[in-house]
């Protein structure tokens, strides 16, 4: 089953960041890159993975209803 996730980065998100996650729709708030999407439980842990990785800090993980 997917849900809806709405994750906040620390930092802003460049060029290559936005190929890198281009499958997310995304904006800038400030001094935090907000990435918004329908996923999996596994779909979430690998984001989160990726993101991990490329030295990104999640600052906040919401589940949005609907």
């Amino acid at each position: 089953m997917t849900e809806r996730y709405e994750i906040r980065v620390c930092g802003v998100f460049g060029p290559l960041l936005h190929v890198v996650f281009a499958e997310l729709p995304g904006r800038v708030l400030g001094r935090e890159s907000v990435i918004r999407g329908r996923l999996t439980d596994a779909e979430l842990d690998r984001l989160l993975t990726r993101l991990d990785r490329c030295g990104l800090q999640v600052v906040r993980l919401d589940r949005i209803a609907g």
